[in-house]
């Protein structure tokens, strides 16, 4: 018992939360000394004996002095001696000729504590398995896309069995390698030994290298089932109905008259035999005619879908979806979510209007749909189709004031004080039409005022891009001013030349290049400098129809453009079919059910013919193309 002012005991047992930071700390110490050592680990001295060295031999007994020993004694004698000594301590190589360009490191071993340490490669040979991994990978990839092209049963199953073990060969390589450059587990091996030599009875498990390989192998293989089941999934588009957002089979081809790079869809008999075909080239207009064979064909883009996406939560316009198709279940489709469930959708002037308001794409999306019309990279070499730029007289401008010697770049020149009339875009006098290039030979029937002209322009005086557009006979010019000077001017949206728009912002540098941009599109105008959003303008006076549209340039002073490019939006047109929501007022769409479309509305079998997708047929969203491995076609699925 203690007594009043007695001094309490300090020999009390440490309690189990203190028993167990002590462990924690021990094993934290262990880890950190062996992870060091495998860092520095090679042939000589073994760390571990040098931590706990082998026991000395015991003396041998001396022999009797009442007679010598006989030659098979001796030999006796001389055995159990060689026998009695202990192990030699130190990492030597398991094979003595180890020395190859390959290794770091050999694979080491130690007779005392019975170390067994797995080889290192050296930078060469591990740039050299890698390098081979990823061809291994690339082929182990093609041949399983190229699998689903296949009709034939046994072809699709010899070209998937192939592909598959090829991404098992793949995966072994890559467990080589982390297995031969692990530090940890060198330390595991290290940790095991030292236990061992200490008499610790919570040695690890013996290393077993190739059992460990083939465990993650199989582990592996199992994730990536798991993953394909339930989160990612890639798919092969095989048709160019989303054309040209993502490209089915089809054939490459530069445009013979401007140099254009042109995509031509594929024709449902060009597997096996050669071909002429016909396109017509978006840039000039020029009809061309190419001769394809088997080999010139390009398989379409492999995409990656999540599958979780619409699990969480529900599609939304605009997105990209994979779903199962609605009349052959075995069989994926791919389109845009543009109508959602107790939506009425109406298709007018190729834009989308959802219970009778325009749906307007969301900047990104936009951005990434503008088909291209024009590119001043590419010259035309042909004529044929007329000037590609005329004037625009107007009162109290200088109608000669442009110099087109290279209409690929046209340049305003300073006639006194008066500045230059409009430059049309006029090529073959028709204006903008939705030709799809992907299409072979289609020009385009429908006029389109949604476009984007993007330029990188030197400007002395206020640049200005604009789109005329005539719609029952009324004409309008909505454009953009860019002005030019110091500290803050005037950026503004005009209609026939009233500002209807106003926002304060830097000038442009005179004289200096900048990149300005005037996108119109879903009625809503956006003015762009070097990459920066300056001025967004919703126009609630647009016509309802449009009859031609007119890309326009002008300028109140001298003025260069380079790099002009002119994109135009997508235009849904009519199939007549019996979902089709031209018609009458349009579709409803019902609870449950989603409408979708096709980006190359022509060319596309979508909600208009066969109706609406259920909320259960929806497989995922797709969020990325990653095959083939090129930087213009590898993206982001917008």
């Amino acid at each position: 018992m203690l007594e009043a002012g007695s001094p309490a005991p300090t020999d009390a047992p440490p309690s189990d939360a203190e028993l167990r930071a002590r462990l924690e700390e021990a094993d934290r110490h262990e880890d950190l000394l062996t992870r060091a050592q495998a860092a520095e680990i090679g042939p000589g001295p073994c760390p571990v004996c040098a931590e706990f060295p082998p026991p000395e031999p015991e003396p041998e007994p001396e022999p009797a002095e009442d007679g010598a020993p006989g030659e098979g004694e001796t030999q006796r004698a001389l055995a159990a001696t060689v026998a009695a000594l202990p192990p030699v301590s130190g990492l030597r190589p398991v094979s003595p000729g180890w020395q190859t360009p390959f290794l770091a490191r050999p694979a080491l071993t130690c007779d005392a504590c019975r170390v067994d340490v797995p080889p290192k490669l050296n930078h060469a040979a591990w740039l050299l398995v890698t390098l081979s991994a990823l061809v291994l990978a690339f082929g182990a990839v093609f041949l399983i896309f190229q699998s689903q092209r296949l009709e034939e049963t046994f072809p699709r199953m010899l070209a998937f069995g192939g592909g598959a073990l090829l991404l098992a060969i793949t995966l072994s390589l890559g467990y080589v390698l982390h297995s031969t450059g692990s530090l940890s587990l060198v330390a595991k091996e290290l940790v095991r030994a030292r236990r061992r030599a200490r008499g610790d009875k919570t040695i690890l498990a013996p290393a077993d290298w190739a059992g460990e390989t083939l465990e993650a192998i199989v582990i592996s293989i199992i994730l990536a089932l798991l993953i394909r089941h339930v989160a990612i999934e890639a798919f092969v588009i095989p048709t160019g109905s989303m054309a040209p957002t993502l490209l089915g089979d089809h054939y490459e081809a530069d445009c013979l008259s401007c140099g254009f790079p042109l995509e031509i869809g594929r024709d449902n008999n060009a597997y096996e035999t050669e071909l002429k075909l016909g396109a017509r080239c978006q840039q000039c207009e020029q009809l061309q005619t190419y001769e394809f064979g088997p080999r010139d064909l390009t398989g379409g883009d492999k995409i990656l879908v999540n599958k979780l996406c619409y699990t969480l939560r529900d599609p939304e316009r605009y997105e990209v979806a994979v779903f199962v198709y609605p009349r052959q279940p075995w069989e994926h489709y791919i389109k845009r979510v543009v109508g959602l469930p107790g939506e009425t959708i109406k298709l007018k002037n190729g834009d989308v209007f959802v219970n009778g308001k325009r749906a307007r794409k969301p900047d990104r999306i936009q951005d990434a749909l503008w088909l291209p019309v024009f590119d001043s990279r590419y010259a035309r070499r042909s004529r044929e189709t007329g000037p590609l730029w005329v004037t625009v007289p107007e009162t109290g401008r200088e109608p000669d004031a442009w110099d087109l010697t290279d209409e690929t770049r046209p340049r305003a020149t300073a006639r006194g004080e008066r500045p230059p009339s409009w430059l049309r875009f006029e090529r073959n006098s028709g204006g903008v039409f939705d030709p799809t290039p992907y299409s072979k030979t289609s020009r385009g029937t429908h006029a389109v005022s949604d476009l984007r002209l993007a330029a990188t322009v030197r400007a002395q005086g206020t640049a200005r891009l604009g789109i005329e557009e005539h719609a029952r006979g009324v004409e309008r010019i909505v454009a953009g001013s860019f002005p030019v000077g110091p500290g803050l001017q005037t950026y503004s949206v005009d209609v026939n030349d009233v500002p209807v728009a106003q926002v304060q912002a830097p000038g442009l540098t005179p004289g200096a290049p900048h990149r300005i941009v005037f996108a119109y599109a879903d009625d809503r105008a956006r003015l762009l400098v070097d990459g920066r959003l300056i001025l967004a303008w919703e126009d609630a006076f647009a016509p309802g129809t449009t009859d031609a549209a007119f890309p326009l340039l002008q300028a109140d002073g001298p003025l260069e453009v380079d790099a002009l490019e002119i994109g135009r939006d997508i235009y849904y047109t009519q199939l007549g079919a019996r979902y089709d929501a031209h018609e009458g007022d349009g579709v409803e769409v019902p609870e449950g059910m989603f409408y979708m479309l096709g980006d190359n509305s022509p060319n596309s079998e979508d909600s208009r013919k066969w109706g609406f997708v259920d909320r259960e047929h929806l497989v995922g969203r797709a969020f990325g193309v990653f095959w083939p491995v090129i930087p213009s076609r590898v993206k982001v699925i917008r």
